[in-house]
């Protein structure tokens, strides 16, 4: 995995997945940051949970294609478990 910054992948990381980091709610900096992972299909929950804890932000969206053309699954991941929903990270995915 590659990271914006660049880091040592965790064990299990897909080597051409790259975490995008966005602050949500502003145009000209600070905000809530927020990591998104695009093609997070083969990472597993525990690949997961340390690329969430080696960015450090409150959440890490995961997005992997599901079902048809088109259609995606997101899972969130603070630096400790997965969450249900978080605040900024779905807009921060959006503009990936």
């Amino acid at each position: 995995m590659t990271e914006i910054g660049g880091t040592t992948p965790p064990p299990g990381a897909a080597l051409d997945s790259a975490v995008l980091r966005y602050a949500a709610f502003t145009d000209h900096g600070g905000g809530n940051p927020a990591g998104v992972v695009l093609d997070a299909a083969d990472l597993d929950e525990a690949a997961r949970l340390a690329v969430a804890a080696r960015v450090g932000y409150s959440e890490t969206a995961f997005v992997e294609a599901a079902g048809g053309r088109g259609q995606y699954r997101i899972r969130y991941f603070s630096p400790k478990s997965e969450v249900a929903f978080c605040g900024p990270t779905p807009r921060s995915r959006l503009r990936s």
